[in-house]
């Protein structure tokens, strides 16, 4: 019996490609659009410390607590607002709000693929989405922007 207690899914895992990327992220002249790294000298900073003093003046016992899994209620609201303004009508109960695609991703994942199923995705597609996808034991088929099929 194999004294390995990792799961064989997580054993065949291959290094991020994400993560092989962000290596040249730090070389001279590159400009990284990627990575969840944005260049911080493009935030607005006057704008995020009036976001934090609204929020420091008002809810501030909640800021700093644990909040619902899958979202304040109240930004989900919004969320609904902001759609039912672009023709799409939902309720509270239908927005989860995630901490990223990453996340967002990983759920759908796991909610919706079991192992073996056939998943289309594009060519060149967002490399981080191949890795949740490897982990839920997906058989992967990309499609080319040309429509050209290439199975893995």
């Amino acid at each position: 019996m194999s004294q390995n207690k990792i799961a064989h899914k997580v054993q065949n895992l291959q290094s991020s490609a994400i993560r092989e990327l962000l290596k040249h992220s730090k070389m001279e002249g590159v400009i990284s659009l990627g990575g969840g790294i944005p260049n911080p000298d493009l935030f607005d900073r006057e704008g995020l410390e009036l976001a934090m003093e609204k929020v420091l003046s008002s809810t501030w016992k909640e800021a700093f607590q644990y909040g619902l899994s899958e979202g304040s209620p109240e930004l989900r609201g919004a969320i609904c607002q902001l759609l039912s303004g672009r023709g799409i009508h939902c309720g509270v109960d239908d927005v989860v709000v995630t901490s990223g695609s990453q996340q967002s991703l990983d759920i759908l994942a796991r909610a919706l693929i079991n192992p073996g199923d056939i998943v289309v995705v594009e060519r060149p597609t967002y490399l981080a989405a191949l890795q949740v996808l490897q982990l839920a034991e997906a058989n992967l088929m990309s499609v080319g922007t040309d429509g050209e099929r290439d199975d893995h």
